[in-house]
């Protein structure tokens, strides 16, 4: 399981009265949900894979597509929907008479020029001609993915040069759904993200309108954050381990090493306690009666399990780390209990040096500068850099 770097603390938030989603922000998570969608995220006809189809190509006002089907049953708000339209403001709605697309300038939620049963990346704006919205279908029956993919965007405010990649992912079987922050360049978003059922029933991400992108410009789903949304109301009891990575080679000379990582709440009640635990490949668990904390929800806890792990000899090593008992109760969400790191532990960790080359000649007239330059990173780097002068 990949490892969730540095998930943000986002202050869950509920709008309106009675909605009837909650959302779970992954940030900087670095990967896709579900780990299924694997492909780079670059323009239509730009390098983007060519199984992906045309939606809607770039237009000048906003635009609704043509009506699409959903390739699997779904359910939103509890209705079955089989179709949506999307738009180039970032749109994209159940609705079977949407009216005029959305403008490009956004807001908070809830918006009446926003159709009922809508889903919101609002803000986006086609500013390119290869600014298309694209679909996909990822993974197999009863567990595939539907992806509307905006690629190489804009957004409102944004100059010509800026860019950035957003998805609204629909779920078959858990009817989830997902926005994806993809990648993003020369800008820093602005956006609305959330649902809207209704004028009186809606959720937004906390932070809307002016949600930023925490992707970078790397064109795979490496630096990717999302938002998940599921239906129904929050289970009062879900903690999740969402940070754990031991390095990839350990010096033996250094044990014990730490076990250290980050737990989020994503349940609806506070967090006291609860049961922290590892697993070395197929040896005992080790557990520790975590007490004396307090982590509202979508609040974070970094941890250090207070028994460090002390490896017999050297070798190959899986570390399965998980959480049980939040409250000393069972956890009603168990997929995001464990997070899975290797390593291997070697007798002596041999540290590498950098090789730093300077060619000279009575030739070069640049040289003496070149020796200079040579000599500050030598001053700040002495023990790792070795020079050879030719």
């Amino acid at each position: 399981m990949k490892k969730l770097l540095a998930v943000l603390l986002i202050a869950f938030v509920y709008t309106g009265v009675n909605a009837q989603y909650y959302y779970n922000p992954q940030i900087n998570a670095g990967e896709n949900p579900g780990g299924i969608n694997t492909d780079s995220e670059f323009p239509n006809g730009g390098g983007l894979d060519a199984s992906w189809s045309l939606i809607l190509a770039t237009q000048t006002t906003p635009t609704w597509s043509s009506q699409q089907t959903i390739p699997f049953a779904f359910e939103f708000n509890g209705d079955t929907v089989s179709s949506y339209y999307v738009s180039t403001s970032g749109v994209l709605t159940f609705s079977s008479n949407p009216g005029n697309a959305p403008g490009y300038q956004n807001s908070n939620l809830p918006e009446v020029s926003i159709p009922d049963s809508s889903i919101c990346v609002w803000g986006l704006e086609p500013i390119g001609a290869n600014d298309d919205i694209m679909s996909k279908t990822f993974g197999s029956a009863p567990n595939r993915q539907h992806w509307v993919f905006f690629t190489s965007y804009g957004h409102y405010g944004a100059g010509s040069t800026a860019w950035t990649y957003w998805s609204i992912v629909l779920e078959e079987t858990t009817n989830n759904i997902y926005i994806v922050d993809q990648r993003t360049g020369n800008t820093t978003t602005a956006l609305t993200l959330g649902i809207q059922i209704d004028f009186s029933t809606y959720l937004e991400v906390a932070g809307s309108p002016n949600i930023a992108n925490n992707a970078g410009t790397d064109e795979t789903p490496n630096d990717n954050s999302y938002y998940e949304f599921f239906p129904g109301t929050r289970p009062p009891i879900d903690l999740g381990v969402t940070e754990f990575q031991m390095a990839p080679f350990l010096d033996n000379n250094n044990a014990p090493f730490a076990i250290d990582g980050k737990i989020i709440n994503f349940g609806a009640d506070t967090v006291t306690q609860f049961t922290l635990s590892y697993q070395v490949n197929n040896d005992p668990p080790v557990s520790a009666n975590i007490t004396g904390v307090s982590i509202p929800t979508n609040g974070s806890y970094n941890f250090s399990h207070p028994t460090p792990w002390a490896p017999a000899t050297s070798g190959n090593y899986t570390i399965k780390l998980y959480s049980s008992l939040p409250n000393n109760l069972p956890d009603t969400i168990n997929y995001n209990d464990t997070l899975l790191s290797s390593t291997t532990v070697l007798d002596t960790l041999i540290n590498k040096k950098v090789v730093l080359e300077e060619g000279t000649g009575a030739w070069c007239g640049y040289c003496p500068d070149g020796a200079v330059v040579v000599e500050n990173i030598l001053a700040s780097n002495n023990n790792v850099i070795a020079v050879a002068i030719h």
